[in-house]
């Protein structure tokens, strides 16, 4: 359920859904590729790109279900960006926004079948990762998995600890969703696995952590 809320939208966020609905009038109903982003939190803003200097009044459409049914989520008289938006849970929020000069509609309302401007994938859970390992002979083997409703082809990523400076640098990245690592290892060396989502939620797993197992049957 949407629900409207304070006026406190970072200006990154609002630059890119001012982007998104600029873009508004190139789509089309009979488009099958809608605009999307995907962000890691219940609240943003939709600014209000289609609206000129005498525009008085916008509806705020939503839709859960790709078009199929539409819901009046707010009329804003004298609107300014952002419009404030808040969503109770993950999901998948089409949106559109239906612009008003001096009473009369700009466009049109969204009926059944319509697409909205942009999709907003609200994405606040952290990815699954699962990591074992078995240390022997100067050498750790890590297996690991990770699942999550939004990663991309290759989300993990490997850090190892630089003893110098105390400080975590990538080791390996672009790793797949599941896969195996040999590396050498003395009592000094230390590492932790990290996956990320498209919305940039991060899990990760350090030495302490990771579960042992012996032996890894390879």
């Amino acid at each position: 359920m949407l629900e409207e809320i304070g006026n406190n939208m970072s200006l990154v966020h609002r630059i890119l859904f001012f982007l998104f609905l600029l873009l508004t009038p190139l789509f089309s109903a009979d488009q099958e590729d809608v605009g999307q982003i995907i962000i890691p939190f219940k609240r943003f803003g939709l600014e209000v790109g289609g609206c000129s200097f005498r525009c008085n009044k916008v509806e705020v459409w939503s839709t859960l279900d790709k078009g199929l049914t539409w819901k009046l989520y707010s009329e804003i008289n004298s609107p300014s960006s952002p419009i404030p938006i808040k969503v109770s849970e993950d999901g998948v929020y089409g949106m559109k926004l239906v612009y008003f000069n001096n009473k009369e509609m700009t466009g049109k309302r969204p009926v059944s079948g319509d697409l909205p401007s942009v999709y907003v994938v609200v994405d606040t859970a952290k990815p699954v990762l699962r990591v074992n390992s078995n240390k022997a002979d100067g050498i750790i083997t890590l297996r690991w998995s990770c699942s999550d409703k939004n990663l991309s082809k290759k989300p993990v990523k490997l850090m190892k600890l630089n003893i110098k400076n105390n400080e975590w640098e990538v080791f390996r990245e672009g790793l797949k969703c599941e896969g195996l690592l040999s590396l050498e290892y003395n009592h000094k060396t230390k590492y932790k696995m990290i996956a990320e989502d498209l919305a940039g939620n991060e899990s990760q797993k350090n030495e302490n952590s990771i579960k042992i197992i012996a032996p890894l049957k390879l």
